[in-house]
């Protein structure tokens, strides 16, 4: 056909990426992971693990290829994240008209892809299409990641510096509908919603036994919560649900609120602290939870929500939020507003193994919605399309 298009290379841009684990990492992966099965090359341009290490390509194999930028740290908020120290400009990774760039992070990377476009559009007079995905909601963590001393918040800049920047791409891309509607009151133009993928990976079963690294805990007698633990995630809120529950909440992850949490409730009987927990134990973890908890309010998506419900394990979190467009009360899982109703839920689920089992099965369904081969479809057409509107040059 005449107006068929194909696309030979996603060109991803980031400020975040492994060793510093994430939603937007983990996203990342799996987009890459999945466009590569369908023959089309990938790169990702990301922050090295250090400031001094030069712009250089690795990677395992000719279709997924690493591209990492001298970094530095952010004011000490995560030993392990660091961010770009310039705008990711990379006219050498676009040789050819069918390059698609895939931004995943509002500030740096976007304004390194918008260079980059413009850039190679004066060099070559080649229209190199963005498509920006959103990931993190920056009202609240924002507020969370700046120093208490400053004399105003952040955040009415940052909103406005992200309008400008994403309403310079073509597309930005959402994971539920309600981030859509938040975007869209902040005068984001052209989105379109297109859910995240988990990894091939969270949908295989366990390898290793519960008994064999957490010794301590028993199958089917814990709940969950695991990621960053910052106080946008409200870890605290959970711990306070369960000091009077006789049941073991089990939170794993690392982040600044972390030594915080620790000194207030490590003595706690019923309360355990993980830390980080290796990409091994993530499935023995989720298999074996009653439910994995959340009490954030500021998810695009939760997918650590997800990986559990990949695993067969229920959801129960806060009724707010992009959790609110899967998880289904009363069918794969519980929605709350208060403690009250955390705690009736923890008690009802605990208490009745065959409702587990039975909502464990749906959340699987439900997660299965997320698998990469389902979702590839989607995020080719987005991109299709994206190349398709440059060769007409129709981009804005």
């Amino acid at each position: 056909m005449k107006n068929e298009v194909n696309i030979m290379h996603v060109l991803f841009l980031t400020d975040t990426y492994y060793p510093f684990v994430s939603g937007v990492a983990r996203v990342i992966e799996s987009l890459s992971t999945a466009l590569n099965k369908q023959g089309i090359r990938t790169t990702i341009v990301c922050p090295s693990p250090s400031l001094t290490v030069t712009s250089y390509v690795s990677g395992t194999s000719q279709s997924n290829q690493l591209y990492n930028l001298p970094s530095a740290r952010l004011l000490k908020v995560y030993d392990s994240f660091r961010f770009p120290v310039k705008p990711p400009v990379v006219l050498e990774l676009v040789k050819e008209d069918d390059t698609v760039i895939s931004v995943h992070s509002p500030f740096f990377s976007t304004a390194g892809a918008v260079m980059t476009a413009m850039k190679v559009k004066e060099r070559r007079n080649i229209e190199i299409p963005i498509v920006s995905t959103f990931h993190t909601n920056i009202d609240l963590f924002s507020q969370k990641l700046v120093p208490s001393y400053f004399p105003r918040s952040p955040t009415h800049f940052l909103i406005y510096l992200m309008k400008k920047l994403l309403n310079r791409t073509l597309f930005t891309t959402v994971p539920s509908s309600s981030v859509e509607e938040s975007l869209h009151n902040k005068g984001i133009e052209r989105i379109l919603t297109v859910p995240h993928p988990l990894t091939y990976e969270i949908f295989h079963s366990p390898t290793i036994s519960l008994s064999s690294v957490y010794p301590f805990l028993d199958s089917g007698k814990y709940f969950l919560t695991l990621g960053r633990v910052s106080r946008e995630k409200r870890v605290e809120y959970l711990i306070k649900a369960f000091l009077n529950l006789d049941i073991p909440l089990v939170i794993g992850g690392t982040g600044p609120h972390l030594p915080n949490l620790k000194q207030k409730y490590e003595q706690e009987p019923n309360i355990y602290f993980l830390g980080f927990v290796p990409e091994g134990h993530l499935k023995t973890l989720y298999r074996n939870a009653v439910a994995i908890l959340s009490a954030s309010y500021a998810e695009t998506l939760g997918l650590s929500l997800l990986e559990g419900m990949a695993q067969k394990t229920p959801a129960i979190a806060y009724r707010k939020g992009g959790q609110t467009s899967y998880i289904e009360h009363g069918t794969n899982g519980f929605l709350y507003s208060t403690i009250k109703e955390l705690r009736n839920k923890v008690r009802t689920l605990f208490n009745n193994p065959d409702l587990q089992k039975e909502m464990g099965n749906n959340a699987r369904t439900t997660a299965l919605h997320y698998h990469p081969d389902n979702l590839i479809h989607e995020w080719k057409t987005v991109f299709t399309t994206a190349l398709r509107l440059a060769k007409k040059h129709e981009l804005y």
